[in-house]
């Protein structure tokens, strides 16, 4: 075989590496959240685990390559042992899941000891598998380097085409696999593909074993070690990048909203801009002998591409309401084809020029070695670190602290940092200092985002302003173009609160004398049209129990639901909140909460729901579930067959929960896919309507045939409190149900669960989003009836 099939031969199995690793990382990150919780804090001590893991691998394996035989032999076995841990990961999850209900009593003292836990459960989940990615590199580096006569150039392609093999694996996970086969399904995929990369690295090492390089060809260079310029280049290029990438994807999720899918445009657009560079950095290499004075341009042009994409994100949300007033048409496919338009407009030209410097910095010493791989995998664990800490620090330091703007402002200086050190190192230090004016010269034109339009959700609802668009589109015959601000609108809302925490972006506006909290600009609570539904999500559930003692609340919201839920006389209310903002945020509705969070019986716990509930040893009367919509990642796991059962397992004899779900931006497909589900954990459940558009699910171990305790309860002051909502008497309590049992089970129909395998909810929720289907209640409502509702029921007791 020649050199250039064994080339190619190594780059399609790299690629296939790179393809099954991202779908790996992503699929033992959604299976981690289940157990661990999908709160930033969770998230990143997986992520960063992850990273440690890949680091400590490349160092590892960069230091043994050199004395291996045949490297690629190793690398076949390292693929092989990966698919075989991927088959066994779900049942090792098994295990995590039940190590982590033990401890959890032990360590949930404080946040500290929490977080101390979860990072040593990823750290036995996923620092094993990490090890063997981040060694695949060396490997491969140091089999290229025996038989090519240009390794520096070559590796930039093999490191590019390993990127590009990453980022269609992680376009492909998002967008058809996990939906297609589901998470188990997925890793038995990827576990066949690594089991025939193995193979065929197999063939290959033997293929290529015997045309390697003499001894005497590689001791031809010296090992030279003094270029201390490029690891400080790599690691800080590599924290400044994910606080870039981290900063960007929050900001875009303001623009597009925080579905699966635009988390896996934003990160596949990242990756596939990442690996171009990489690619088009061999032929930098090859034709440059000095690689410091082109290091030193794409690292410059990183910076300022960074700050150029600045601009751009604050340009977007006016660029979506321009696409929905003439484009869109309210189609979710066409959405997603602009999202990823606009996304690898901001997204391109800062991660395009980052391609280029490992690859450059690799090259510089590749061409002073004698066996370079050991430099290689030194050189990727530093650029690795460098992505730990900058994920850590941008997640709980940079953005609640400096803001998204800001933060993006860091990762351009720190860019021009370290292109100021490679300057120097290059001797053009005095001809490079005046081009940093531009830099600063672009940070003072630019203005600084006006964040009550960017957090104002433009791609949910965007009629209100296309309406001012259309109307301002006659008064610009000029030609001289629209401008799109928030003040488009008749009249900009008042700011009352405003806060970016780690969690979400939190807004607490008035307009027109109603208020509103948004999180990500999404409405999730309001005193206005809102407050029915928040009520009786209160009421209802502690209505149809004769003795709610114990309450648990998932999803604070405005506060008004746990406060109708405490008119009940319970003993003690638990409240769950993913986001500590949402709580202060909610101190502006104490007009309407009656200052519930001052009352002695609360409970209040910043965590992710379902993780709270899983952990906690208490049970409960009732359990009110009030999430935000399910086209939001993450949403569909409060809805799956195990989150049911979890509840079940965690309510007292006679407990009911209460579970709201919207009836307007979602499908009937999806509509029926949770009352299915819903009904399947608990037999004895109810549908009731409230508001306009909302419906509560409550179900229980058994059914309601007494209801004696009602009639007290309707002249208590919770009754009194219901009469807000035209609610005086029992019958007008009870008339709110429309279906029930096997009512609900025959409108729902034979068809799949919705579970935390196949996610059918998360990845479906998201085509609805502009669907106004205000006709589900209404078809609900006249499907046939075969069981009695609550009100004949109550009816025949009473005469």
């Amino acid at each position: 075989m020649k050199n250039n099939s064994i080339k190619n031969s190594l780059y399609l199995i790299f690629f296939a590496s790179g393809f099954t690793a991202l779908i790996y990382q992503v699929v033992w990150n959604r299976y981690l959240s289940r157990i661990l919780g999908s709160t930033t804090y969770a998230s990143a001590t997986t992520v960063s685990t992850f990273m440690l893991g890949l680091a400590g691998g490349s160092l590892l394996a960069g230091k043994l390559s050199s004395n291996l035989r045949k490297p690629l032999k190793s690398y076949a076995f390292l693929e092989l042992s990966l698919g075989v841990y991927a088959i066994f990961f779900p049942y090792l999850m098994m295990g995590m899941d039940r190590i982590y209900f033990q401890a959890y009593p032990m360590f949930s003292n404080g946040p500290g000891s929490l977080l101390f836990l979860r990072f040593s459960l990823s750290v036995v989940s996923l620092i094993l598998p990490a090890l063997v990615m981040g060694a695949t590199l060396p490997l491969a580096s140091s089999f290229l380097n025996r038989f090519t006569s240009s390794f520096d150039s070559d590796l930039a392609r093999l490191y590019g085409i390993n990127t590009a093999g990453a980022a269609i694996g992680g376009l492909l996970a998002g967008f058809i696999l996990i939906p297609g086969l589901g998470m188990k399904k997925n890793l038995f995929a990827a576990a066949a593909l690594n089991f025939i990369i193995a193979w065929l690295a197999l063939r290959l090492s033997e293929t290529g074993h015997g045309r390697e390089k003499s001894r005497e060809q590689l001791s031809g260079k010296q090992k030279v070690m003094d270029e201390p310029v490029i690891p400080f280049v790599l690691f800080f290029t590599g924290f400044a990048f994910m606080i870039l990438e981290i900063a960007i994807i929050r900001a875009l999720s303001l623009c597009f909203g925080s579905s699966v899918y635009a988390f896996s445009l934003t990160i596949s657009i990242f990756i596939f801009s990442l690996a171009w560079g990489s690619w088009r950095a061999k032929r930098l290499i090859e034709l440059n002998e000095n690689i410091y004075p082109v290091l030193l341009p794409m690292v410059f042009m990183a910076g300022l591409a960074i700050l150029l994409s600045v601009v751009l994100v604050m340009s977007i949300p006016g660029l979506v309401v321009l696409l929905f007033s003439y484009f869109l048409k309210a189609d979710y496919h066409l959405f997603l084809g602009w999202q990823a338009f606009l996304s690898f407009i901001a997204l391109f030209l800062p991660a395009l020029f980052a391609g280029h410097i490992f690859p450059l910095s690799a090259a510089v010493y590749s061409r002073k070695q004698a066996d370079p791989a050991g430099t290689v995998g030194m050189l990727y664990a530093v650029n690795t670190a460098g992505d730990v800490l900058g994920t850590l620090c941008a997640g709980f330091i940079f953005l609640p602290v400096l803001g998204m703007q800001n933060s993006l402002y860091l990762a351009a200086f720190l860019f021009f940092l370290c292109a100021t050190v490679i300057a120097k190192r290059a001797e053009r230090l005095y001809r490079f200092i005046p081009f940093l004016i531009i830099p600063l010269l672009v940070v003072y034109l630019i203005p600084k985002w006006d964040y009550s339009f960017f957090n104002s959700a433009v791609f949910y609802r965007p009629g209100r302003y296309v309406k001012k668009i259309l109307a301002e589109k006659k008064s610009h015959a000029s030609g001289r173009g629209i401008t799109v601000s928030h003040s488009t609108e008749a009249s900009a809302p008042n700011i009352l609160f405003q806060k970016e925490g780690i969690e979400a972006f939190i807004n607490v506006l008035e307009d027109k004398g109603i208020r509103t909290l948004a999180i990500n600009g999404k409405v999730d609570a309001s005193d206005g049209a809102d407050m029915s539904t928040q009520r009786l999500l209160g009421h209802v559930p502690c209505f149809l129990h004769p003795d709610p003692q114990k309450v648990l609340v998932i999803g604070w919201g405005s506060g008004v639901t746990a406060w109708c839920a405490s008119l009940h006389g319970p003993s003690r209310i638990d409240a769950v909140e993913i986001c500590s903002e949402v709580v202060d945020a909610s101190r502006f509705f104490s007009h309407v909460n009656g200052n519930i969070l001052e009352s002695p019986g609360l409970n209040m716990h910043i965590d992710d729901g379902r993780n709270f509930l899983y952990a906690s040893r208490d049970r409960f009367d009732v359990i009110i579930s009030e999430p935000t919509n399910l086209w939001i990642a993450g949403i569909g796991s409060l809805f799956s067959i195990e989150f049911f059962d979890l509840v079940k397992s965690r309510l007292n004899p006679g407990g009911i929960i209460c579970q709201w779900v919207h009836c307007y931006e979602i499908s009937e497909q999806d509509f029926k896919t949770v009352i299915r589900t819903f009904s399947s954990v608990f037999p004895f459940c109810h549908a009731f309507k409230v508001g306009e558009s909302d419906l509560l699910l409550t179900g229980g171990f058994s059914g309601i045939s007494s209801m004696d305790w009602m009639k007290d309860r309707i002249s208590s002051p919770a009754g009194q409190d219901m009469q807000k909502d035209g609610i005086s008497s029992i019958e007008d309590f009870l008339a709110l149900e429309l279906a029930s049992g096997n009512d609900l089970r025959i409108y729902a129909g034979d068809g799949e669960l919705n579970t935390d395998d196949n996610s059918l909810i998360e990845f479906s929720a998201p085509y609805s989003l502009f669907i106004d289907n205000q006709k589900l209640i209404q078809k609900l409502e006249k499907s046939k009836r075969n069981d009695p509702p609550l009100l004949q029921i109550f009816t025949q007791n009473k005469n």
